[in-house]
């Protein structure tokens, strides 16, 4: 049989086939998803991390330009003097 014809007729078993065939296709995309979302479970947490860790360096270094530097510039004017 070929598909398009107008007088198609198709038995419980082709119908039963294709069904099959969309179910595995189904739940193989199905997988596929669960396994990205694990992956980006894993990603979110990695990159999480590491912006904390560089909001962490990036507070320091604010404290060492407003606090330390103008401390060490007045340690070392008075030094010249």
């Amino acid at each position: 049989m070929t598909m398009g014809d107008e007088h198609d007729v198709y038995t419980v078993r082709e119908i039963d086939m294709y069904v099959k065939s969309i179910e595995d296709k189904y739940n193989t995309i199905d997988k596929k998803l669960d396994t990205i979302h694990a992956q980006t479970v894993k990603t979110n947490g990695r990159v999480s991390a590491l912006e904390n860790w560089k909001w962490f360096i990036t507070g320091g270094l604010a404290i060492l330009v407003v606090i330390i530097v103008p401390v060490a510039l007045e340690i070392v004017r008075a030094w010249i003097k």
